[in-house]
């Protein structure tokens, strides 16, 4: 990382200002692996009255890697992204089923701004892992 000092007048006195690269300051790809997420189906009910609500088996997924997302550390890309998820195959399973949950909980988690900002998005079956791996990167 480049590190520079820059002396500046704010409000009529001088400080140094310590300043980066803009390129360095601005995160352009994260990579976390979190949980694989439940279906979409098994994610949400009806309810008389109530409407659609959260299972309770996405409830304790979304509170499980929300916090192996605070640990993780991953941080915040912000704009338009495109993200790319490698899922553990689950035999019998819909690929398409595990993007809603996690795209939800990304946001949730302010590792992107809103799920509307994904431009691109790939899902696939990875073989030998354990958990899914996610790569959020910032497009140009």
């Amino acid at each position: 990382m480049t590190e520079t000092w820059e002396y500046r007048d704010i409000a009529g006195t001088y400080q140094f200002w310590y300043k980066m690269k803009r390129d360095e300051l601005l995160k352009r790809k994260i990579i976390l692996s979190i949980p694989t997420a439940p279906t979409v189906n098994s994610a949400f009910r009806n309810v008389r009255g109530k409407g659609r609500v959260r299972t309770r088996k996405y409830v304790a997924w979304a509170k499980e890697a929300g916090w192996l997302l605070k640990a993780q550390n991953v941080g915040h890309i912000a704009g338009k992204v495109n993200v790319d998820m490698e899922v553990p195959r689950i035999a019998n399973a819909d690929i398409d089923n595990r993007i809603k949950p996690t795209l939800d909980l990304l946001q949730t988690m302010g590792v992107i701004d809103n799920d509307k900002n994904v431009e691109q998005i790939t899902a696939r079956w990875a073989d030998g892992i354990q958990a899914m791996l996610v790569t959020v990167e910032r497009v140009a």
